[in-house]
């Protein structure tokens, strides 16, 4: 009885950055992984449970392949205000196919092939699915005092209904650092921090 596994795989990853202004950085970053794998199972004649020989053949195809793309940009427009943008996308696509044959009742012991085996069953796989966001984060600073920070995320997926294949997530945020306003005008100056 003999069980053989052969694997032939690729990964690879690649990232791309740019920074066209001094405010604004692009990075893209890339990456793969595919493989092939053959398993084979054998069952001689005589072998308990399987008595009459057996075996089985199974081929797999993978493919994983990942992309995200990001912008984010830091801009101070004067000395009250300062910009914080990051947005960005995201696609995920993942296939697999297989194929599985059971041949079994051999009529020659340790002769593996279909036309010695009076029984042969195959079976097919195959899935494929892609995933797609888009995503934003914007945050506005004035005076390091108040703060508002908005965001919001698209996802779409391939496997739900065309209807109800998307999804939005928004928020929205504010806040004011107080303890530095009530330090300037000399007021609670025991109060280190307070948001």
């Amino acid at each position: 009885n003999k069980n053989n596994n052969m694997v032939d795989r690729f990964v690879g990853n690649d990232v791309i950055t740019v920074k066209p202004f001094t405010w604004l950085t692009i990075t893209n970053n890339a990456g793969f992984d595919i493989y092939n794998e053959y398993r084979q199972s054998n069952s001689r004649k005589g072998t308990a449970g399987f008595n009459n020989g057996e075996f089985t053949n199974v081929d797999i195809y993978s493919k994983n392949l990942n992309n995200d793309l990001l912008l984010s940009a830091d801009y101070k427009l004067n000395d009250d205000f300062q910009f914080k943008l990051t947005v960005g996308n995201n696609i995920n696509e993942r296939e697999a196919r297989s194929t599985t044959v059971y041949a079994q009742n051999l009529t020659i012991d340790r002769l593996y092939t279909y036309s010695n085996a009076s029984s042969v069953t195959s079976t097919l796989g195959y899935s494929k699915r892609r995933s797609v966001s888009v995503f934003g984060d914007l945050g506005v600073s004035y005076k390091d005092f108040a703060f508002l920070n908005v965001t919001g995320r698209n996802d779409w997926f391939s496997t739900l209904p065309v209807e109800s294949r998307s999804f939005f997530y928004p928020s929205l945020t504010g806040s004011l650092l107080y303890s530095e306003h009530i330090k300037k005008q000399d007021i609670l100056s025991w109060l280190d921090y307070g948001k």
